[in-house]
């Protein structure tokens, strides 16, 4: 599977290595002692904000020009409480809803290319299957009948390619309490969820959207901002939120009581001031850290 996403990395490159470019050339045209933090920080900007609008350039022009199938799957939740997805290119949006299953939306994309016939076999042939462990729910598309192996890996060993990508629109019951995301490239998006949290994003923007946080959590990013609004924090909940290159915009509810931790290595912050402070006599910790980027807090 590594492989098969380094090779879905690897049409990034192009993106990454001339937003890059930019961003050293904003550099070399200050003097070693004239690099402030606002000048990094707005060639960081750059380069983020190069990388992730062509990366969904880059889907938008597959899914105008190619092939596409839509497919869909509904579980009931069973003992479930947690749910995992392991993704490598496309959008993930979850939201809550009123009901008593998982619903699951898939859009599987191809770009418009050569070799139509194989392609659309593999279309042809995938399923998405949400895969009940007990507490525990994985969403995965997959070829027909093969529900442990993904579609990407089945249709690279097959075909010799795997250059789709997969949108997911996900509504959940609110009996989930736990949600781990482990994603490559494309946007992240979390509505009206309550519980645990752990995200991970590659490449992309990750939105968590009136949150309730009950458990500790973690959203970390290497090249995208971060956009969560808290609705509730309980006294044992904690949000770490940390990104390499991508800002940072918090908006806490009028009734949480926590513990403010803010550290920047570089970039401006508003809203609240470095390092630790006291939101309505204190509570659960969230820790919103940067090492070139905005924050703020509101």
């Amino acid at each position: 599977m590594s492989r098969i996403r380094n090779k879905h990395r690897s049409r990034l490159n192009s993106i990454t290595m001339t937003a890059a470019a930019v961003t050293l050339a904003m550099l070399a045209g200050c003097g070693i002692q004239d690099k402030s933090d606002e000048v990094i920080v707005q060639a960081a900007s750059s380069l983020e904000q190069s990388v992730i609008p062509a990366a969904d350039k880059w889907g938008q022009r597959s899914k105008e020009a190619g092939l596409f199938r839509e497919i869909s799957a509904y579980h009931q939740m069973g003992k479930a409480t947690r749910l995992s997805v392991d993704h490598t290119v496309g959008n993930i949006k979850i939201s809550a809803y009123d009901g008593e299953e998982i619903r699951v939306h898939a859009v599987v994309w191809f770009g418009k290319s050569t070799q139509q016939e194989s392609r659309q076999r593999i279309l042809d042939q995938a399923e998405v299957s949400v895969i009940d462990k007990g507490e525990l729910l994985r969403i995965v598309t997959h070829p027909k009948d093969e529900p442990d192996s993904s579609l990407w890996k089945w249709a690279e060993k097959k075909y010799g390619f795997s250059d789709f990508m997969i949108d997911y629109e996900i509504e959940v019951p609110e009996v989930l309490e736990s949600y781990d995301i482990r994603h490559e490239v494309g946007n992240i998006e979390l509505h009206d969820l309550k519980g645990s949290y752990s995200i991970h994003s590659e490449i992309g923007q990750v939105k968590l959207n009136n949150v309730r946080i009950s458990g500790r959590s973690s959203v970390a990013t290497s090249t995208g901002s971060v956009d969560v609004s808290i609705a509730e924090l309980s006294g044992q909940g904690q949000l770490n939120v940390q990104t390499e290159i991508g800002n940072i915009h918090a908006a806490l509810g009028d009734a949480v009581e926590c513990t403010l931790v803010i550290k920047n290595d570089v970039g401006k912050i508003t809203g609240a001031a470095e390092g630790t402070s006291q939101i309505n006599g204190g509570g659960g910790e969230i820790l919103l850290q940067t090492q070139v980027g905005s924050i703020m807090v509101e």
